[in-house]
């Protein structure tokens, strides 16, 4: 808990970050990418459950936010994860104290 209250600016920068990588697709997106493997747009949109289209126009938000990178092997794009940028730290504040409870709540829905 914070000891104080957070600023105008900082909060906007919260609000900012948190849009990016709290949208339902992104999120499963960032989970796919967690290990640390690089994957294509196809492979992504396949575990993700979604179209490639759709996974490319996710994958631009996350690129463009510093989320992903971008490498391309022939016609190819392959995406992975960076670590430490603004909106991960969000993501990782967001998710990493709730992973259990979440994980545990999913469970016991499927």
């Amino acid at each position: 808990m914070l000891s104080h209250p957070i600023s105008v600016a900082v909060s906007e920068l919260v609000w900012r970050q948190a849009r990016v990588v709290c949208q339902p697709v992104r999120v499963r997106l960032i989970d796919a990418l967690r290990d640390g493997e690089e994957l294509s747009v196809g492979e992504l949109a396949g575990r993700v459950g979604i179209s490639g289209f759709d996974a490319s126009k996710h994958l631009a938000v996350l690129l463009a936010a510093d989320v992903v990178r971008q490498r391309r092997v022939g016609r190819q794009s392959r995406y992975r994860l960076v670590r430490g940028g603004q909106a991960m730290q969000v993501y990782e504040a967001l998710v990493s104290d709730r992973e259990a409870r979440l994980r545990a709540h999913i469970d016991e829905i499927e």
